[in-house]
């Protein structure tokens, strides 16, 4: 048995990812709604897990098994309390470690034993042998904490740093008793204590001084993170007061639908430093603990925000106006607990007093649009169930306007009537970024919000609302013509372990961006954009060559250095400097040159009314959010208002798996010098051969050229022309101009 547990040590390359909990002993007895974590067996990952209602506060980040797994028989869980644990990855790695896992508890009967500080868990073998990542049963029950002074000192040297460095107006008090307000007693610890001071604002939002839309992004990541299935963001104009005297102000609103946070969640959001997670997540972008900080403070002076979750709701309040004058920095945070059926609210009483409660009250409605306990309380009843409402006001500014420029848009029978504009919040300044290479100064995604939310997620899943209105998200690779995909072959280290991984880059043209005059790679990370039209290869030297080339790629592995360092910036608008990153610049400008020079180097421009359409036309189900592939003759683009998977053309069901894009096509015809393009017959070897329109690649690494695409010719036959579409798609021909030029000269002479 030995044995085996030792290959449960196999590890994943731990990675940093978002974390929704603060783990420290003055929050003690809270009772957490959601958990994430790593598995652990003799130091090694088995898989990153998660709970969704974990009933015990303070639950480790990562759960160590010990070596000796007791006998089932005699661990009975009858009358004790219990809670599931599920795999958080979807990674091929860990469901497999995972269902070994399940498997070695199942045949051998044994149960694992974690023990943490006042519980010992057991995790229970499955009824039956797993064929899919099931959820398993955890029961647990509490075991002696033995006290220790060290743990005391500890407790008490957390608590200070809590309250003292973060200078928590509202955080966490040292009793339910204590009425005075949290900033006096920091006021008598100044002379000892290192404090923050307010223009430490003014730092943060500096890491988005290029480009607002990183800031908004954000706050739009946190809404993903939390699971959400619907966004709504807008700019509208607000009452508020100042010097007694009414005004209007605009103000973003991000309002979600997500899980919403408890109060150790609001403390760490608003914290301005906090452990890094050590969990590796794909689906969850945020890693460094400062994205609302830095994106808050970069859009306006203040920012209030609206959470609830399952048990509680919470106030928070990051204010430049509230500290102006302070020197220290202060954060208000109020916390409630909800009523099971959500109809009343009750002070958390174990972590604040009344007088803290009207004390962040009273900073909420002096410094900002909510003026009252009514105002308050309409914001958390406008919430639902669950979610987070952000309030972003005293906007930057642009020659003495918002720096925001927004529209409403028109209905859609006026804008087919009178070509009214689309809703939309842009930037006032419609700055184009400069790229190398770079001469069209049409990017609208540089200075529209709309353009940007259409690409900013490699795989959406959220339904987003700007203005109002929906908007389209695409997946950005499939929407491109003629496309091919390369294999990006990179060393991928995890601790003593190496091994050689690849990456897949797809390239295709898009007839939108042809237009434009644009093109580029679109780099993502944890399926979030990162770089947008990045210009490699011979992009860089001419603005004609690769004129609507577009090249989609996740970089979520290759920029994952272990022991959780990642090659992203902080601000997620650009990656380190860092030797995987050159060499990938040099590959994307290899198969950009590559795929130019076989596809488009030797046609002639194509007729302006040509219309290249993309491989497949995808639509997405507003019900489950999954995709589906239309058939010929339908255009997602005609498609108006809300579609489900019962209706035409899918006529299916929500149950009904999601279809992944593959190389399911090959198309054998004559080519032009009369030589047919054959596909791979069957023969066991390890060649992968990719079919994209009239083209088969053959993506087969050589010694000296790795991931290059190349074509498979056979003898020419006179006459012949064949096609086998495994999967129907519509081809569009490339018109050519005729050159007529000579023809004109010699009628002139005649």
């Amino acid at each position: 048995m030995k044995g085996e547990q030792t290959r449960y040590g196999n590890s994943f390359g731990p990675a940093p990812c978002f974390s929704y909990f603060v783990f420290d002993d003055v929050v003690r007895g809270a009772v957490q709604s959601l958990w994430r974590g790593r598995l652990m067996a003799n130091g090694r990952t088995i898989a990153p897990a998660t709970c969704l209602q974990c009933p015990i506060s303070q639950m480790p980040e990562d759960l160590q098994f010990e070596a000796h797994y007791s006998t089932a028989a005699l661990c009975p869980p009858e009358g004790r309390p219990h809670f599931s644990v599920s795999i958080l990855s979807s990674a091929s790695g860990p469901v497999k470690e995972w269902i070994q896992f399940l498997t070695f508890l199942y045949t051998h009967d044994r149960v694992g034993t974690v023990r943490i500080p006042g519980w010992k868990l057991q995790f229970q073998p499955p009824n039956h042998i797993p064929v899919e990542p099931e959820p398993i049963c955890v029961y647990y029950e509490p075991r002696p904490l033995q006290p220790s002074p060290t743990m005391s000192s500890r407790s008490n040297v957390t608590h200070n740093k809590i309250v003292e460095q973060h200078s928590m107006r509202a955080d966490v008090p040292h009793s339910p008793a204590q009425s005075r307000p949290a900033h006096e007693t920091l006021r008598q610890r100044q002379s000892t204590t290192a404090q923050v001071h307010p223009a430490f604002l003014d730092s943060l939002e500096q890491t988005h001084a290029a480009w607002i839309f990183g800031g908004l992004a954000e706050l739009i990541d946190n809404s993903r993170d939390a699971l959400a299935t619907r966004l709504d963001i807008s700019v509208a104009q607000m009452a508020i007061f100042k010097n007694s005297q009414k005004d209007r102000i605009p103000v973003l609103q991000v309002c979600d639908n997500g899980c919403g946070m408890s109060h150790q969640d609001i403390v760490r959001m608003l914290s301005l430093g906090h452990k890094r997670p050590g969990v590796d997540d794909v689906d969850q972008i945020g890693c460094f603990g400062v994205g609302f900080k830095t994106g808050a403070m970069r859009i306006g002076s203040d920012a209030v925000v609206f959470t609830k979750g399952k048990e509680t709701c919470s106030l928070g309040f990051l204010s430049k106006s509230y500290n102006q004058g302070l020197d220290v920095l202060e954060v208000p945070i109020v916390t409630y607990q909800v009523s099971d059926d959500g109809s009343a609210m009750d002070l958390d009483d174990k972590h604040f007093s009344r007088a803290q409660e009207e004390a962040c009250k009273k900073a909420v409605k002096e410094h900002s649009p909510f003026r009252s306990d009514i105002m308050i309380g309409a914001q958390f009843a406008k919430i639902g169930a669950r979610g987070t409402s952000i309030y972003v006001y005293n906007l930057e500014q642009w020659e003495g306007k918002c720096i925001f420029d927004w529209s409403n848009g028109a209905e859609q029978e006026d804008r087919n009537k009178n070509d009214g504009e689309i809703a939309d919040i842009q930037i006032r300044s419609k700055r184009v970024r400069n790229r190398p290479g770079q001469t069209s100064r049409k990017v609208p995604l540089d200075y529209s919000l709309r353009a940007y939310l259409e690409v900013l997620f490699l795989n959406p899943r959220m339904t987003i609302y700007l203005q109002g209105t929906r908007v389209k998200t695409l997946r950005l690779a499939e929407s491109l013509h003629k496309t091919q995909r390369f294999q990006f072959p990179f060393v991928s280290e995890s601790g003593s372990r190496k091994a050689e991984k690849m990456i897949e880059l797809t390239l295709g043209f898009r007839q939108e961006e042809y237009n434009l005059g644009n093109c580029g790679v679109f780099l993502y990370w944890h399926g979030r954009l990162i770089e947008a039209y990045k210009r490699v290869g011979g992009m860089t030297r001419s603005a004609d060559v690769g004129r609507g080339i577009i090249g989609v790629m996740d970089v979520t592995e290759a920029m994952d250095f272990g022991n959780g360092k990642v090659g992203v910036l902080n601000s997620k608008q650009g990656f380190t400097d860092s030797d995987t990153y050159v060499k990938l610049e040099k590959w994307l400008g290899d198969m950009f040159n590559a795929y130019w020079d076989e596809n488009f180097d030797n046609l002639e421009t194509m007729d302006k009314n040509t219309k290249l359409h993309p491989d497949h036309q995808w639509v997405q189900c507003d019900s489950c959010l999954k995709w589906r592939v239309l058939p010929d003759g339908w255009n997602s683009d005609e498609m108006e208002g809300d579609w489900f998977c019962y209706m035409e053309p899918y006529c299916g069901s929500c149950n009904d798996a999601e279809v992944m894009p593959g190389n399911d096509v090959f198309t054998i015809e004559v080519k032009r010098g009369g030589g047919i393009l054959h596909p791979p017959h069957g023969n066991g070897s390890d060649v992968s051969m990719v079919a994209n329109g009239d083209n088969v690649v053959d993506n087969s690494s050589s010694s000296d050229e790795v991931g290059v695409a190349r074509k498979r010719r056979r003898p020419p036959v006179q006459g012949k022309s064949i096609a086998v579409p495994l999967q129907s798609r519509k081809l569009c021909p490339i018109v050519k101009k005729k050159k007529v030029a000579s023809k004109e000269k010699e009628k002139g002479k005649k």
